[in-house]
């Protein structure tokens, strides 16, 4: 393979996963150093064209990416994992049921199979690290008292081809578009670890959220995916209902974090309760909308 595709590989790589970022740049880059045969590039052009950044959103031709770029010589494990299930299969979603209306909550037990459940916290638990939040005046990620929970945030850089079908499910499941998920992250909590009483949405009174808000839009929508069992405690708790859900291996919470007229809904205040035995592993993705 030409040295000159692995350069434009690289370049490409950067422009897409470090600031300052050019997308559009950076997806020319990778589609040519494809082009010229490398592995890394046709990989990530699969995840481009799976989450429809730079790129129409085509997952049959993602999975043909995905499978050139193992013919190139990328590793095969997750090519035969995304391959098992076929697309039908990922996109076949299991019922939901309604949890409260007010605040809006749903359950879907057996959103993920156990498989992917381990693919996905085994992807995550290299990136954990002390969990951040933004903070309300100038926006930016800062350590939290009441927040002691390790988190992964698998951004572009670290999302594989399971991670990136993953997100498309949650996105058939939502009804909202890929392309305004915040980056996915695994949530890691040991014994007496929480997130304590907070909100999801962006308070745009607070000038750090408002600028936020009005750059990505709102976070309108939390889906927290199990990806364990055999802890004990470690529910997700709305105070305003005062009580707490958990679900099996796999299950998927939905909440709304606006109500239907698109008001900030506070009853949504919630708390990640900690485990008071073994440990806990989350997906969490929050959705942006702009109306």
């Amino acid at each position: 393979m030409a040295i000159d595709a692995e350069d434009k590989a690289a370049r490409g790589r950067k422009l897409l996963t470090e600031p300052p970022f050019d997308l559009a740049q950076g997806v020319a880059l990778t589609r040519e150093a494809a082009a010229g045969g490398s592995a890394s590039a046709t990989h990530l052009l699969a995840l481009l064209t799976a989450s429809g950044l730079g790129v129409k959103q085509d997952l049959q031709a993602a999975l043909d990416h995905l499978r050139r770029a193992v013919e190139l010589g990328h590793p095969a494990a997750e090519f035969e994992v995304v391959n098992r299930m076929g697309l039908g299969a990922w996109m076949s979603l299991p019922q939901a049921q309604m949890l409260s209306s007010g605040p809006h909550i749903a359950m879907v037990e057996g959103f993920l199979s156990p498989a992917i459940c381990d693919w996905l916290i085994e992807l995550g638990r290299p990136a954990l690290e002390r969990a951040t939040t933004y903070d309300p005046q100038s926006g930016k990620l800062r350590h939290q008292e009441g927040r002691s929970n390790d988190a992964a945030l698998l951004g572009l850089g670290r999302m594989d081809m399971v991670l990136a079908l993953v997100r498309a499910r949650i996105s058939a499941l939502t009804a909202l578009p890929v392309q305004g998920f915040e980056d996915t992250q695994i949530l890691h909590y040991t014994v007496g670890e929480t997130f304590g009483a907070h909100v999801d949405y962006l308070d745009t009174s607070q000038p750090g959220y408002a600028a936020d808000v009005a750059k990505r839009g709102q976070r309108v929508l939390t889906v927290l995916v199990y990806l364990n069992e055999g802890y004990e405690g470690g529910e997700t708790t709305f105070l305003s209902l005062g009580r707490g859900f958990k679900g099996g291996k796999g299950a998927a919470l939905v909440f709304s974090n606006v109500t239907p007229e698109g008001e900030l809904d506070k009853r949504t205040t919630h708390i990640g309760s900690p485990p008071t035995r073994g440990e806990k592993w989350l997906l969490s993705q929050w959705i942006r909308w702009r109306p």
